[in-house]
This record gives structure tokens, sequence and C-alpha cells, in this order.
């Protein structure tokens, strides 16, 4: 499951326009573009970026714990395996 520019911002704690400078650059790119050209991030990148940038453990575990409506919940388990091999989460 994706989510919206607007929530993957929130969740970095950085602004839109900071996501879009990214992408321009070439940081941060978004999983897909929907037919109308909406960005979309995977969690799959917050994973990879909050590994990268060294975002806090405390800060991952209130992503699975407080923002599951990002995933269906049939794959929100997968998500906190993927952060436990990760090591981002205890």
């Amino acid at each position: 499951m994706y989510m919206s520019i607007g929530r993957f911002a929130e969740l970095l704690g950085v602004s839109i326009s900071t996501l879009r400078r990214w992408e321009k650059v070439g940081k941060l790119i978004p999983k897909l573009r929907t037919a109308g050209f909406h960005r979309r991030y995977s969690y799959e990148q917050f994973l990879e970026y909050s590994k990268s940038e060294g975002v806090s453990k405390p800060k991952i575990s209130a992503f699975f714990c407080a923002r599951g409506e990002f995933f269906e919940k049939r794959s929100y388990p997968l998500a906190q395996e993927n952060a436990l091999i990760l090591g981002l989460v205890d």
C-alpha cells in the first residue's frame, strides 16, 4: 500500500516542498505516480530512508503503532517484520 506525499512528509517530519525538492535532485524518488501524476511513497521507502538517515527507533516504533492506517491489515505485520529485520525496532 502506498501513501500520499502529504502523509509521507508528515511521517518524515519534513515539508511537502522538501520531498519535491529531494525528488528533483534524486535524493528520494516516489515509488510510483498515479494516472493523475500524484506521488506515492511506500513503507519500504520509509524504512530504507529511516535506516540511511538514522531516524530514531522510538519514532519508527511510534509510526508502526500510531500509523497502522497506512497499511492494509494483512500487510501491517509484514511492515513490522521488515522493521525488525532491518534492526529499526526492538
